[in-house]
Protein backbone atom coordinates (compact mmCIF):
# COMPACT_ATOMS: atom_id res chain seq x y z
CA UNK A 1 0.00 0.00 0.00
CA UNK A 2 1.64 3.50 -1.19
CA UNK A 3 1.71 5.78 1.24
CA UNK A 4 -0.83 8.05 -0.82
CA UNK A 5 -3.54 5.35 -0.64
CA UNK A 6 -2.92 4.74 3.17
CA UNK A 7 -3.21 8.42 3.53
CA UNK A 8 -6.38 8.68 1.76
CA UNK A 9 -7.88 5.59 3.19
CA UNK A 10 -7.20 7.42 7.10
CA UNK A 11 -8.64 10.37 5.79
CA UNK A 12 -12.11 8.73 5.23
CA UNK A 13 -11.85 6.63 8.31
CA UNK A 14 -10.91 9.67 10.34
CA UNK A 15 -14.07 11.90 8.87
CA UNK A 16 -16.04 8.86 9.62
CA UNK A 17 -14.83 8.85 13.29
CA UNK A 18 -14.82 12.72 13.64
CA UNK A 19 -18.77 12.42 12.10
CA UNK A 20 -19.78 9.93 14.87
CA UNK A 21 -17.98 11.07 17.37
CA UNK A 22 -19.93 14.63 17.03
CA UNK A 23 -23.35 13.02 16.41
CA UNK A 24 -22.80 11.08 19.84
CA UNK A 25 -21.91 13.71 21.52
CA UNK A 26 -24.63 15.89 20.47
CA UNK A 27 -27.86 13.45 21.37
CA UNK A 28 -30.80 14.70 22.58
CA UNK A 29 -31.81 14.15 26.32
CA UNK A 30 -35.14 13.32 25.18
CA UNK A 31 -37.01 12.54 22.44
CA UNK A 32 -39.18 14.54 19.92
CA UNK A 33 -42.79 14.18 20.46
CA UNK A 34 -45.48 13.55 17.81
CA UNK A 35 -45.31 11.48 14.97
CA UNK A 36 -42.66 9.26 15.67
CA UNK A 37 -44.48 8.46 19.05
CA UNK A 38 -47.40 7.14 17.00
CA UNK A 39 -45.43 5.14 14.69
CA UNK A 40 -43.40 3.52 17.89
CA UNK A 41 -46.98 2.71 19.34
CA UNK A 42 -47.72 0.73 16.26
CA UNK A 43 -44.32 -1.10 16.27
CA UNK A 44 -44.60 -2.31 19.90
CA UNK A 45 -47.86 -3.22 19.07
CA UNK A 46 -46.69 -5.21 15.86
CA UNK A 47 -43.52 -6.50 17.88
CA UNK A 48 -45.60 -8.00 21.33
CA UNK A 49 -49.14 -8.88 20.14
CA UNK A 50 -47.66 -9.28 15.81
CA UNK A 51 -50.43 -7.24 14.94
CA UNK A 52 -49.97 -3.79 13.36
CA UNK A 53 -54.21 -2.41 14.68
CA UNK A 54 -53.80 -1.31 18.48
CA UNK A 55 -57.11 -2.02 20.63
CA UNK A 56 -59.82 0.01 21.59
CA UNK A 57 -58.22 -0.68 25.06
CA UNK A 58 -55.55 1.47 24.87
CA UNK A 59 -57.34 4.31 23.86
CA UNK A 60 -56.65 6.04 27.50
CA UNK A 61 -53.22 5.72 27.06
CA UNK A 62 -53.10 7.20 23.73
CA UNK A 63 -55.47 9.86 24.78
CA UNK A 64 -53.18 12.91 23.76
CA UNK A 65 -53.02 11.74 20.30
CA UNK A 66 -57.00 10.99 20.06
CA UNK A 67 -57.95 14.62 20.47
CA UNK A 68 -58.71 15.38 17.13
CA UNK A 69 -60.04 12.80 14.73
CA UNK A 70 -57.62 11.31 12.28
CA UNK A 71 -54.58 13.95 13.53
CA UNK A 72 -52.24 10.77 14.31
CA UNK A 73 -54.14 7.89 14.12
CA UNK A 74 -56.70 6.17 11.18
CA UNK A 75 -59.39 5.23 13.43
CA UNK A 76 -61.01 1.94 11.79
CA UNK A 77 -65.05 1.77 12.50
CA UNK A 78 -65.33 -1.42 11.17
CA UNK A 79 -62.31 -3.18 13.18
CA UNK A 80 -62.59 -0.58 16.53
CA UNK A 81 -58.81 -0.85 15.91
CA UNK A 82 -56.31 2.23 15.64
CA UNK A 83 -53.84 2.33 12.63
CA UNK A 84 -50.77 5.12 12.56
CA UNK A 85 -51.40 6.43 9.43
CA UNK A 86 -48.23 7.05 8.53
CA UNK A 87 -46.32 4.91 5.86
CA UNK A 88 -45.59 1.00 7.22
CA UNK A 89 -41.74 1.45 6.62
CA UNK A 90 -41.52 3.72 9.39
CA UNK A 91 -42.90 1.02 11.45
CA UNK A 92 -40.78 -2.20 10.71
CA UNK A 93 -37.46 0.81 10.60
CA UNK A 94 -38.14 1.07 14.65
CA UNK A 95 -38.40 -2.22 15.27
CA UNK A 96 -34.75 -2.90 16.06
CA UNK A 97 -34.44 -0.17 18.55
CA UNK A 98 -37.47 -1.24 20.36
CA UNK A 99 -36.49 -4.84 19.82
CA UNK A 100 -33.67 -4.15 22.06
CA UNK A 101 -35.03 -2.43 24.43
CA UNK A 102 -37.06 -4.96 25.15
CA UNK A 103 -34.61 -7.65 25.24
CA UNK A 104 -32.28 -5.67 27.79
CA UNK A 105 -35.57 -4.63 30.06
CA UNK A 106 -38.23 -6.90 29.23
CA UNK A 107 -40.68 -4.45 29.07
CA UNK A 108 -41.75 -2.10 26.09
CA UNK A 109 -43.18 1.25 25.96
CA UNK A 110 -43.33 2.98 22.70
CA UNK A 111 -43.95 6.10 23.90
CA UNK A 112 -41.10 6.97 26.50
CA UNK A 113 -39.76 10.75 26.29
CA UNK A 114 -36.85 10.22 28.30
CA UNK A 115 -34.72 7.28 29.87
CA UNK A 116 -32.79 3.81 28.20
CA UNK A 117 -35.41 3.73 25.12
CA UNK A 118 -34.04 7.14 24.21
CA UNK A 119 -30.23 6.38 23.99
CA UNK A 120 -31.10 3.24 21.89
CA UNK A 121 -33.13 5.36 19.83
CA UNK A 122 -30.11 7.78 19.57
CA UNK A 123 -27.59 5.34 18.66
CA UNK A 124 -29.77 3.74 16.33
CA UNK A 125 -30.05 7.21 14.48
CA UNK A 126 -26.85 7.89 15.20
CA UNK A 127 -26.11 4.81 12.35
CA UNK A 128 -28.42 6.08 9.94
CA UNK A 129 -26.30 9.39 9.95
CA UNK A 130 -23.34 7.67 9.46
CA UNK A 131 -25.02 6.07 6.72
CA UNK A 132 -26.43 9.77 5.44
CA UNK A 133 -22.80 10.85 5.62
CA UNK A 134 -20.89 8.17 3.03
CA UNK A 135 -23.82 8.53 0.92
CA UNK A 136 -22.97 12.73 0.65
CA UNK A 137 -19.30 11.53 0.70
CA UNK A 138 -20.01 9.45 -2.27
CA UNK A 139 -22.02 11.68 -4.08
CA UNK A 140 -19.26 14.52 -3.44
CA UNK A 141 -16.58 12.70 -4.93
CA UNK A 142 -18.56 12.75 -8.08
CA UNK A 143 -17.43 16.59 -8.72
CA UNK A 144 -14.12 16.58 -6.89
CA UNK A 145 -11.27 14.16 -6.15
CA UNK A 146 -9.89 16.30 -3.21
CA UNK A 147 -11.17 14.23 -0.16
CA UNK A 148 -10.89 16.80 2.14
CA UNK A 149 -13.24 19.04 -0.17
CA UNK A 150 -15.84 15.88 0.27
CA UNK A 151 -15.37 16.07 3.25
CA UNK A 152 -16.45 19.83 3.73
CA UNK A 153 -19.45 19.27 1.97
CA UNK A 154 -20.10 16.35 4.41
CA UNK A 155 -19.77 18.09 7.79
CA UNK A 156 -21.44 21.57 6.23
CA UNK A 157 -24.28 19.72 5.25
CA UNK A 158 -24.85 17.87 8.44
CA UNK A 159 -24.22 20.75 10.58
CA UNK A 160 -24.49 24.07 8.99
CA UNK A 161 -28.16 23.57 8.21
CA UNK A 162 -30.84 22.04 9.80
CA UNK A 163 -30.26 18.90 9.37
CA UNK A 164 -28.90 18.84 11.81
CA UNK A 165 -31.86 18.69 13.84
CA UNK A 166 -33.82 16.13 11.90
CA UNK A 167 -30.08 13.35 12.54
CA UNK A 168 -30.86 14.39 16.28
CA UNK A 169 -34.62 13.88 16.37
CA UNK A 170 -35.72 10.53 16.69
CA UNK A 171 -38.01 10.79 13.44
CA UNK A 172 -38.94 9.39 9.66
CA UNK A 173 -36.98 12.12 8.34
CA UNK A 174 -33.37 10.83 8.32
CA UNK A 175 -34.94 7.47 6.83
CA UNK A 176 -36.71 9.53 3.67
CA UNK A 177 -33.24 11.41 3.16
CA UNK A 178 -31.64 8.29 3.47
CA UNK A 179 -33.49 6.68 0.68
CA UNK A 180 -33.68 9.35 -1.67
CA UNK A 181 -29.83 9.74 -1.73
CA UNK A 182 -29.68 6.13 -2.23
CA UNK A 183 -32.25 6.66 -5.14
CA UNK A 184 -30.18 9.58 -6.46
CA UNK A 185 -27.09 8.12 -6.24
CA UNK A 186 -28.45 5.30 -8.20
CA UNK A 187 -29.98 7.26 -11.28
CA UNK A 188 -26.76 8.67 -11.21
CA UNK A 189 -24.87 5.63 -11.40
CA UNK A 190 -27.04 3.71 -13.73
CA UNK A 191 -27.15 6.25 -16.70
CA UNK A 192 -22.77 6.75 -16.48
CA UNK A 193 -22.33 3.12 -16.42
CA UNK A 194 -20.60 1.44 -19.43
CA UNK A 195 -20.96 -1.84 -18.53
CA UNK A 196 -24.16 -2.96 -18.97
CA UNK A 197 -24.38 -5.51 -15.02
CA UNK A 198 -23.60 -2.63 -13.12
CA UNK A 199 -26.29 -0.26 -14.94
CA UNK A 200 -28.79 -2.96 -14.46
CA UNK A 201 -27.84 -3.24 -10.65
CA UNK A 202 -27.27 0.54 -10.18
CA UNK A 203 -31.12 0.59 -11.28
CA UNK A 204 -32.53 -1.66 -9.08
CA UNK A 205 -30.97 -0.16 -6.61
CA UNK A 206 -32.82 2.98 -7.20
CA UNK A 207 -35.45 1.30 -7.49
CA UNK A 208 -35.71 0.04 -4.72
CA UNK A 209 -34.98 3.10 -2.65
CA UNK A 210 -38.21 4.92 -4.33
CA UNK A 211 -40.00 1.70 -3.19
CA UNK A 212 -38.78 1.96 0.16
CA UNK A 213 -39.86 5.92 -0.23
CA UNK A 214 -43.29 5.18 -1.07
CA UNK A 215 -43.49 2.89 1.73
CA UNK A 216 -42.32 5.74 4.16
CA UNK A 217 -44.93 8.11 2.55
CA UNK A 218 -47.16 7.45 -0.08
CA UNK A 219 -46.48 11.00 -1.40
CA UNK A 220 -43.13 10.23 -3.24
CA UNK A 221 -45.17 8.23 -5.87
CA UNK A 222 -44.10 11.26 -8.23
CA UNK A 223 -40.47 9.71 -7.67
CA UNK A 224 -41.33 7.22 -9.70
CA UNK A 225 -41.79 9.17 -13.48
CA UNK A 226 -39.15 11.69 -12.26
CA UNK A 227 -36.91 8.10 -12.25
CA UNK A 228 -38.28 6.43 -15.60
CA UNK A 229 -37.67 10.23 -17.38
CA UNK A 230 -34.06 10.08 -16.00
CA UNK A 231 -33.41 6.46 -17.33
CA UNK A 232 -35.23 6.90 -20.60
CA UNK A 233 -32.91 9.95 -21.62
CA UNK A 234 -30.51 8.83 -24.00
CA UNK A 235 -26.43 8.99 -23.27
CA UNK A 236 -23.83 9.02 -25.46
CA UNK A 237 -21.21 8.53 -23.16
CA UNK A 238 -22.48 5.18 -22.32
CA UNK A 239 -25.01 3.52 -24.59
CA UNK A 240 -25.99 0.55 -22.19
CA UNK A 241 -29.96 -0.40 -23.09
CA UNK A 242 -32.23 2.16 -21.92
CA UNK A 243 -35.33 -1.14 -21.51
CA UNK A 244 -32.90 -2.61 -19.32
CA UNK A 245 -32.77 0.09 -16.95
CA UNK A 246 -36.09 0.98 -16.81
CA UNK A 247 -37.34 -2.75 -16.39
CA UNK A 248 -34.61 -3.14 -13.44
CA UNK A 249 -35.93 0.71 -11.98
CA UNK A 250 -39.80 -0.48 -12.05
CA UNK A 251 -40.08 -4.17 -11.22
CA UNK A 252 -39.09 -2.88 -7.08
CA UNK A 253 -41.39 0.10 -7.66
CA UNK A 254 -44.34 -1.78 -8.71
CA UNK A 255 -43.62 -4.10 -5.89
CA UNK A 256 -43.04 -1.23 -3.70
CA UNK A 257 -46.72 -0.14 -4.92
CA UNK A 258 -48.39 -3.27 -4.71
CA UNK A 259 -47.22 -3.70 -1.18
CA UNK A 260 -48.67 -0.10 -0.33
CA UNK A 261 -52.21 -1.11 -1.71
CA UNK A 262 -52.48 -3.89 0.59
CA UNK A 263 -51.26 -2.13 3.79
CA UNK A 264 -54.13 0.88 2.78
CA UNK A 265 -56.25 -2.36 2.40
CA UNK A 266 -55.43 -3.70 5.63
CA UNK A 267 -54.92 -0.57 7.45
CA UNK A 268 -57.91 2.05 6.23
CA UNK A 269 -59.96 -0.80 4.83
CA UNK A 270 -59.65 1.01 1.21
CA UNK A 271 -56.66 0.28 -1.83
CA UNK A 272 -56.83 4.13 -2.26
CA UNK A 273 -57.31 5.52 1.22
CA UNK A 274 -53.67 6.97 2.11
CA UNK A 275 -54.86 7.26 6.27
CA UNK A 276 -54.92 11.09 6.02
CA UNK A 277 -58.48 11.20 4.90
CA UNK A 278 -59.85 11.22 8.51
CA UNK A 279 -57.62 14.66 9.27
CA UNK A 280 -59.76 17.26 7.92
CA UNK A 281 -57.21 20.61 8.91
CA UNK A 282 -54.63 19.88 5.92
CA UNK A 283 -56.57 20.61 2.76
CA UNK A 284 -55.38 20.50 -0.70
CA UNK A 285 -55.55 22.90 -3.28
CA UNK A 286 -55.02 22.23 -7.22
CA UNK A 287 -52.65 25.18 -7.26
CA UNK A 288 -49.80 26.56 -5.26
CA UNK A 289 -50.97 28.54 -2.95
CA UNK A 290 -48.86 32.38 -3.00
CA UNK A 291 -47.91 32.27 0.47
CA UNK A 292 -46.33 28.83 0.34
CA UNK A 293 -44.20 29.68 -2.11
CA UNK A 294 -43.09 32.99 -0.88
CA UNK A 295 -42.67 31.16 2.51
CA UNK A 296 -40.81 28.88 1.38
CA UNK A 297 -37.86 31.17 0.11
CA UNK A 298 -38.11 34.07 2.15
CA UNK A 299 -39.85 33.53 5.27
CA UNK A 300 -37.63 33.48 8.37
CA UNK A 301 -39.43 29.91 9.89
CA UNK A 302 -39.70 27.97 6.45
CA UNK A 303 -37.02 29.52 4.08
CA UNK A 304 -34.99 26.84 2.57
CA UNK A 305 -31.85 29.18 2.13
CA UNK A 306 -31.93 30.09 5.72
CA UNK A 307 -32.14 26.56 6.70
CA UNK A 308 -29.65 24.83 3.65
CA UNK A 309 -27.38 27.92 2.64
CA UNK A 310 -25.79 24.92 0.91
CA UNK A 311 -28.39 25.46 -1.86
CA UNK A 312 -27.03 29.21 -2.11
CA UNK A 313 -23.49 27.87 -2.55
CA UNK A 314 -24.58 25.91 -5.04
CA UNK A 315 -26.20 28.11 -7.01
CA UNK A 316 -23.03 30.25 -6.98
CA UNK A 317 -20.77 26.99 -8.22
CA UNK A 318 -23.57 25.44 -10.70
CA UNK A 319 -21.16 26.70 -13.70
CA UNK A 320 -17.78 25.56 -12.70
CA UNK A 321 -19.02 21.69 -12.88
CA UNK A 322 -18.94 19.60 -16.14
CA UNK A 323 -21.73 19.02 -18.47
CA UNK A 324 -22.83 15.91 -17.20
CA UNK A 325 -22.45 17.39 -13.42
CA UNK A 326 -24.85 20.36 -14.52
CA UNK A 327 -27.43 17.87 -16.13
CA UNK A 328 -27.25 15.67 -12.83
CA UNK A 329 -27.58 18.56 -10.50
CA UNK A 330 -30.80 19.40 -13.16
CA UNK A 331 -32.04 16.18 -11.62
CA UNK A 332 -31.59 17.44 -8.46
CA UNK A 333 -33.40 20.41 -8.85
CA UNK A 334 -36.31 19.02 -10.90
CA UNK A 335 -37.11 16.78 -7.44
CA UNK A 336 -36.87 19.80 -5.04
CA UNK A 337 -39.30 22.07 -7.79
CA UNK A 338 -41.67 19.30 -7.92
CA UNK A 339 -41.98 19.11 -4.26
CA UNK A 340 -41.81 22.60 -3.91
CA UNK A 341 -44.91 23.34 -5.84
CA UNK A 342 -46.45 20.13 -4.47
CA UNK A 343 -46.21 21.66 -0.94
CA UNK A 344 -47.37 24.42 -1.46
CA UNK A 345 -50.53 23.52 -2.48
CA UNK A 346 -51.46 21.78 0.60
CA UNK A 347 -52.37 24.28 3.70
CA UNK A 348 -50.57 22.96 6.43
CA UNK A 349 -47.23 23.83 4.09
CA UNK A 350 -44.99 25.12 7.11
CA UNK A 351 -45.45 21.56 8.99
CA UNK A 352 -46.53 23.02 11.94
CA UNK A 353 -44.92 22.28 15.19
CA UNK A 354 -40.93 21.60 13.37
CA UNK A 355 -38.15 23.40 12.02
CA UNK A 356 -37.69 24.36 9.30
CA UNK A 357 -38.95 23.44 5.56
CA UNK A 358 -39.04 19.79 6.92
CA UNK A 359 -41.24 18.18 3.89
CA UNK A 360 -38.09 19.58 1.49
CA UNK A 361 -35.61 18.45 3.74
CA UNK A 362 -34.66 14.77 1.35
CA UNK A 363 -34.17 16.96 -1.84
CA UNK A 364 -31.97 19.65 -0.42
CA UNK A 365 -28.55 17.59 -0.39
CA UNK A 366 -28.56 16.86 -3.61
CA UNK A 367 -30.14 19.84 -5.11
CA UNK A 368 -26.65 21.59 -3.19
CA UNK A 369 -24.09 19.43 -4.87
CA UNK A 370 -22.46 22.01 -7.04
CA UNK A 371 -21.80 23.57 -3.81
CA UNK A 372 -18.69 20.69 -3.96
CA UNK A 373 -16.87 22.68 -6.96
CA UNK A 374 -17.36 25.90 -5.20
CA UNK A 375 -15.55 24.62 -2.26
CA UNK A 376 -13.11 23.44 -4.75
CA UNK A 377 -12.58 26.38 -6.46
CA UNK A 378 -11.69 28.36 -2.84
CA UNK A 379 -8.87 25.91 -2.23
CA UNK A 380 -6.00 26.13 -2.55
CA UNK A 381 -5.31 29.83 -1.75
CA UNK A 382 -3.58 31.54 -4.04
CA UNK A 383 -2.42 35.34 -3.97
CA UNK A 384 -5.22 36.64 -5.88
CA UNK A 385 -7.44 38.63 -3.43
CA UNK A 386 -10.84 36.87 -4.89
CA UNK A 387 -10.46 33.32 -3.38
CA UNK A 388 -9.11 34.35 0.33
CA UNK A 389 -12.36 36.86 0.11
CA UNK A 390 -14.64 34.33 -1.30
CA UNK A 391 -13.76 31.88 1.43
CA UNK A 392 -14.08 34.49 4.53
CA UNK A 393 -17.58 34.99 3.10
CA UNK A 394 -18.56 31.25 2.73
CA UNK A 395 -16.86 30.66 6.44
CA UNK A 396 -19.15 33.78 7.88
CA UNK A 397 -22.24 32.81 5.92
CA UNK A 398 -21.65 28.60 7.35
CA UNK A 399 -20.50 29.99 11.04
CA UNK A 400 -23.50 31.91 10.88
CA UNK A 401 -26.05 28.94 10.41
CA UNK A 402 -23.48 26.77 12.52
CA UNK A 403 -25.07 28.74 15.58
CA UNK A 404 -28.32 29.09 14.80
CA UNK A 405 -28.36 24.99 14.80
CA UNK A 406 -26.23 25.13 18.29
CA UNK A 407 -28.67 27.16 19.13
CA UNK A 408 -31.70 25.61 18.01
CA UNK A 409 -29.92 21.96 19.83
CA UNK A 410 -29.64 23.80 23.18
CA UNK A 411 -33.07 23.55 23.90
CA UNK A 412 -36.20 21.15 24.10
CA UNK A 413 -37.14 20.36 20.17
CA UNK A 414 -40.60 22.38 20.52
CA UNK A 415 -39.66 25.00 22.81
CA UNK A 416 -40.77 27.24 20.39
CA UNK A 417 -43.89 25.78 20.43
CA UNK A 418 -44.78 25.08 24.11
CA UNK A 419 -43.70 29.15 24.79
CA UNK A 420 -45.79 30.17 22.66
CA UNK A 421 -48.81 28.05 23.48
CA UNK A 422 -48.69 29.94 26.96
CA UNK A 423 -49.07 33.24 25.44
CA UNK A 424 -51.82 32.53 23.38
CA UNK A 425 -54.51 33.63 25.69
CA UNK A 426 -52.84 37.18 25.55
CA UNK A 427 -54.14 37.31 22.23
CA UNK A 428 -51.53 39.82 20.92
CA UNK A 429 -50.66 40.12 17.19
CA UNK A 430 -46.94 41.27 17.82
CA UNK A 431 -46.33 38.17 19.67
CA UNK A 432 -47.79 35.57 17.49
CA UNK A 433 -45.68 37.60 14.68
CA UNK A 434 -42.79 37.39 16.86
CA UNK A 435 -42.91 32.82 17.55
CA UNK A 436 -44.22 32.62 14.35
CA UNK A 437 -41.83 34.48 11.87
CA UNK A 438 -38.82 34.29 13.45
CA UNK A 439 -36.29 31.63 12.88
CA UNK A 440 -35.33 28.59 15.71
CA UNK A 441 -32.29 29.80 16.54
CA UNK A 442 -33.15 33.43 17.08
CA UNK A 443 -35.96 32.75 19.67
CA UNK A 444 -33.69 29.89 21.15
CA UNK A 445 -31.20 32.73 21.46
CA UNK A 446 -33.48 35.25 23.41
CA UNK A 447 -34.76 32.47 25.47
CA UNK A 448 -31.39 31.76 26.79
CA UNK A 449 -30.50 35.25 27.51
CA UNK A 450 -33.82 35.98 29.50
CA UNK A 451 -33.12 32.62 31.04
CA UNK A 452 -29.73 34.07 32.38
CA UNK A 453 -31.07 37.25 33.14
CA UNK A 454 -29.16 39.05 30.60
CA UNK A 455 -31.75 40.39 28.27
CA UNK A 456 -35.68 40.79 28.69
CA UNK A 457 -37.70 38.21 27.04
CA UNK A 458 -39.37 40.10 24.00
CA UNK A 459 -42.93 38.22 24.24
CA UNK A 460 -43.27 39.02 28.12
CA UNK A 461 -42.51 42.55 27.55
CA UNK A 462 -45.00 42.85 24.98
CA UNK A 463 -47.21 41.62 27.55
CA UNK A 464 -46.89 43.41 30.06
CA UNK A 465 -49.56 45.72 29.54
CA UNK A 466 -51.65 43.29 29.75
CA UNK A 467 -50.88 41.49 32.64
CA UNK A 468 -50.47 41.94 36.58
CA UNK A 469 -47.27 41.61 38.11
CA UNK A 470 -48.26 38.14 39.87
CA UNK A 471 -49.39 37.16 36.11
CA UNK A 472 -46.06 37.73 34.88
CA UNK A 473 -44.20 36.42 37.99
CA UNK A 474 -46.58 32.93 37.20
CA UNK A 475 -46.10 32.98 33.94
CA UNK A 476 -42.23 33.47 34.03
CA UNK A 477 -41.75 30.54 36.74
CA UNK A 478 -43.82 28.11 34.10
CA UNK A 479 -41.88 29.10 31.52
CA UNK A 480 -38.60 28.62 33.24
CA UNK A 481 -39.65 24.85 34.29
CA UNK A 482 -39.60 24.42 30.27
CA UNK A 483 -36.00 24.96 30.08
CA UNK A 484 -33.48 22.05 30.40
CA UNK A 485 -30.35 21.19 27.87
CA UNK A 486 -31.22 18.77 25.28
CA UNK A 487 -28.19 16.96 24.88
CA UNK A 488 -28.34 13.40 26.38
CA UNK A 489 -24.76 14.02 28.70
CA UNK A 490 -26.22 17.39 30.04
CA UNK A 491 -29.00 16.54 31.10
CA UNK A 492 -28.90 17.05 34.79
CA UNK A 493 -27.12 20.25 34.13
CA UNK A 494 -28.98 23.55 33.87
CA UNK A 495 -29.43 26.34 31.48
Amino acid sequence: MTPWVKNDILQVIGGFLLAGLVLFVTMPASAIRGDPLVIRAEAAQLLTQGSLGIPVEYRDHLAPFLQERGQYFYENDESGLLFSKYGILNTILFLPPLAIYRSLTGTLNGLDLIGPLVFILNLYHLLFGLLLAGLLFRLAERYTDSRRVCWVFVFTSLFCTFLWNYLRAQSGEIFQSVFFLLAFDGWLCSRRASVPGKAIRASAVAGLAVAGLILLKAYYLFLVPVGLLWLALPNRDAPVSRRGRILAFSLPTLGGLAILLMINQLKFGSLIESGYGQWAHDQFELRPQLEALAGLLFRPDRSIFLHYPLLLLACAGWWRPARRHVEEWGLGLLVLGISYLGISCFSNWPGHWSYGPRYLLFALPAASLPAVCLFQSLWPLQQHWIRPAGLILVALGLGISLRLQLMVNQLPFFTRYDFHSLFEAADHSDIDNYFERRHSGMINRDIQAWSTGSAPFPPLEMARELQTDEQREALSEVLQQLLWPNYFWLQDASL
